[in-house]
């Protein structure tokens, strides 16, 4: 998330129904009906924040740039997403669910 930091977390409102999402984000992903790609995600709810595009971040961090490669690349989702769009809606909707509650319980820290 933050590799060259560190954040604090202050304690999430309904830790418990945020721990519900998550174990029925899991259920539905192993069915293949929802698509999480973590970096990808993070910088969609990270824009999300910021008001910025949140697709054109997204896909920036899936295809990556000359210094980076993009996620992508990553040989499982080459196998697993392969002819399919990773970005649709349901990868939006997962992303904002899982990553929202905790950019919002970011306190503090050396976010770098």
């Amino acid at each position: 998330m933050y590799p060259e930091g560190s954040v604090t977390f202050k304690p999430l409102e309904n830790p418990e129904g945020h721990l519900k999402r998550i174990t029925e984000f899991y259920s539905r992903a192993q069915e293949g009906d929802s698509w999480f790609i973590p970096s990808s995600s993070l910088a969609y709810a990270e824009a999300l924040r910021k008001k910025t595009d949140p697709l054109k971040q997204a896909l920036k961090t899936w295809e990556g740039d000359d210094y980076f490669p993009g996620e992508m690349y990553d040989p499982y989702n080459e196998l697993f997403y392969r002819g399919r769009n990773p970005l649709g809606v349901s990868f939006q909707a997962v992303s904002a669910e899982i990553f929202g509650p905790l950019l919002d319980a970011i306190e503090g820290g050396n976010k770098k």
